[in-house]
């Protein structure tokens, strides 16, 4: 049992050295990250691969691919890039990119 001296302000115990006292402490944390999806593309039917694909506008193209927009239209007028209308929108042909 300890005995504590009453004339010891720090509580020392007699006969023996005071230890130091140690605290741990472990935080544990969790990391949850979200990849969202991307929107599913139209799919449409491309008579020039005979498969039905995923089609985009000529602006999306630009973005996708950094050329210029008339430049899409060029190679479009060209019958360099496959091409489904629909409506009063052209769509191309992911798959000719």
């Amino acid at each position: 049992m300890d005995r504590r001296t009453a004339n010891d302000p720090a509580g020392a115990l007699i006969g023996g050295a005071v230890g130091k006292k140690r605290t741990e402490i472990t935080i544990e944390t969790h990391r949850i990250l979200r990849i969202p999806r991307r929107p599913a593309l139209p799919r449409a039917w491309c008579e020039q691969c005979s498969r039905e694909v995923e089609r985009v506008t000529p602006e999306q193209v630009a973005a996708i691919t950094g050329v210029d927009r008339r430049a899409i239209y060029r190679r479009l007028e060209a019958g360099n890039l496959h091409f489904i209308e629909g409506g009063a929108a052209v769509w191309i042909c992911l798959r000719s990119l």
